[in-house]
């Protein structure tokens, strides 16, 4: 999926408390130091980001954070350099239906 480019992934707790609080915990496990206050995003904003060890620890928080419905999101920085981007491509496109010619899209 990621091909041969080297990705740095990051979450934002989104200024929730609980959500910041489980990252923590759960990183602390991995790294001692990973948050990174302050960081430029390729939108112009600042935002303090919490950096992840990899994407497969990206996808155990998600599994953990998903059903107790913590709100975050999910930046990823492609090499060393490369701006901080929001990253949507996890979520569920959008169904897409045809109906008499007419094109309709519903949300999951």
């Amino acid at each position: 999926m990621l091909g041969d480019r080297d990705y740095t992934w990051f979450i934002d707790p989104l200024g929730d408390g609980r959500t910041n609080e489980l990252i923590g915990k759960e990183l602390i496990e991995h790294v001692e130091e990973s948050e990174c206050r302050l960081q430029l995003c390729g939108d112009g904003e600042e935002r303090s980001l919490w950096e992840c060890p990899d994407h497969d620890f990206l996808k155990r928080f998600e599994r953990t954070a998903k059903p107790c419905q913590f709100h975050y999101a999910v930046y990823v920085r492609e090499g060393r350099f490369g701006k901080i981007r929001l990253w949507e491509f996890h979520k569920r496109p959008p169904k897409v239906h045809r109906v008499k010619g007419r094109l309709t899209i519903s949300c999951p």
